[in-house]
């Protein structure tokens, strides 16, 4: 299960097991807001919505593996 979050004072992509356990923080970046991730069907690849700090006008989809190591090949 994948989710966004703003406990650490931005908006990051975070990893957990159905039941809650096991919460992981994916994305580091302090100079971009990330929301809106969607696993894919095969489980492989996390897509997220990110939006670099200053710029509000438009956002960038961007993909990562599940355990949030790198981006596809």
């Amino acid at each position: 299960m994948v989710f966004a979050s703003n406990r650490d004072g931005n908006s990051e992509i975070y990893r957990m097991l159905p039941d809650g356990r096991d919460q992981v923080r994916l994305t580091f970046t302090a100079d971009a807001w990330e929301g809106s991730p969607a696993g894919s069907p095969d489980g492989r690849w996390i897509a997220y919505e990110r939006m670099d700090q200053g710029d509000t006008t438009y956002s960038q989809i961007w993909l990562m593996s599940r355990d949030g190591r790198g981006l596809p090949c």
